[in-house]
């Protein structure tokens, strides 16, 4: 048994190096180069085939990342997916983002960095420290910009299943300015936790993860 840990959006494994000792192996999955037109199934199943990810194996998704765990677990069986920071579709967003998407502004989007949407994606995160903003700085420039639109794409397009066949945890902080948290029986609220806090309060984080996978 493994944890196949996926990152959000603009991020990279990085994200979770303040995540201490977990009972399994880890695995960090790399975002591929979208295809043309690739639908976040094939893409899922992609990542599937080349990380060999087995049904018994737990995944824990940050932020868009958690909507590519949830899109695993239906397709390959796997049966626990723990969010950190993250929605089962576009309406767990805040109201700002959800109409950017509606809006399509996405598409705007530069192929091109421009440091003033940086520091606005950053002040969005509200990464709480100075050593965490300088962390989210680097991955937001190592970011690809076709892996980007294709990803605020999916989240656009996406939708909640009526029914799921996999146990899904929550751990959200309640000073995230991205994602809203919902009720559900399987919640962990992270006092003053961020969009970032998966970084900024990575020990707290870390407990949550071990008293769910024991």
């Amino acid at each position: 048994m493994k944890i196949h840990l996926i990152s959000g959006l603009g991020a990279n494994e990085t994200a979770f190096d303040k995540i201490g000792d977990l009972p399994y192996d880890r695995v960090f999955i790399n975002w591929l180069v979208p295809e043309k037109k690739e639908t976040i199934d094939h893409y899922a199943r992609r990542l599937i085939d080349q990380y060999n990810i087995q049904s018994e194996d737990i995944l824990i998704g940050l932020s868009f990342g958690g909507l590519l765990s949830q899109k695993i677990a239906e397709m390959n069986g796997n049966q626990t997916v723990i969010l950190i920071s993250s929605f089962r579709d576009k309406n767990d967003l805040r109201w700002p983002f959800k109409l950017g998407l509606k809006l399509g502004l996405y598409k705007l989007q530069p192929s091109f960095r421009i440091p003033f949407i940086d520091e606005t994606a950053i002040g969005f995160l509200n990464s709480g420290t100075r050593e965490s903003k300088v962390v989210l700085k680097k991955m937001l420039i190592s970011t690809d910009y076709k892996v980007s639109k294709w990803s605020l794409h999916q989240i656009a397009l996406s939708r909640r299943p009526n029914s799921i066949a996999y146990n899904l945890f929550l751990i959200v902080g309640n000073a995230d300015r991205m994602v809203k948290s919902w009720d559900t029986e399987n919640k962990w609220e992270i006092n003053k936790g961020s969009h970032f806090m998966v970084y900024d309060k990575g020990e707290e984080v870390t407990t949550v993860i071990n008293s769910i996978l024991s």
